[in-house]
């Protein structure tokens, strides 16, 4: 994994993006949620590409990519969230817009 940016958060600390290597799917996959969350992100969004993934966020009206990812992994991290939001796995033609709801940090909403 490629650090391309680092974010700061709504207080204005520099954060770096998370170290996903080694992590399971869903482990790596609440990492980027947690990460998204803290900048404040209002979206997090999965992009593949030829050689690797973009994993990028909106954050504070712009969308910047946060990292770059294997293209393997990605493909899992967008399964992954696929299942979770009950979308179809098996759709790759187009773009999928989905909406996730979910806690982190001991109750804090997400959707």
């Amino acid at each position: 994994m490629n650090d391309v940016s680092t974010n700061e958060d709504s207080n204005g600390r520099l954060l770096e993006p998370p170290t996903l290597a080694g992590l399971d799917i869903e482990n790596a996959v609440l990492r980027l949620i947690d990460y998204a969350a803290s900048l404040p992100a209002s979206d997090l969004f999965l992009a593949p590409r030829k050689a690797d993934g973009a994993v990028s966020a909106r954050h504070l009206g712009v969308v910047r990519t946060l990292m770059t990812v294997p293209r393997e992994d990605l493909t899992r991290y967008i399964n992954h969230f696929k299942v979770v939001a009950g979308m179809p796995v098996d759709q790759r033609l187009w773009p999928l817009d989905g909406r996730w709801v979910g806690t982190i940090d001991a109750g804090r909403r997400l959707h």
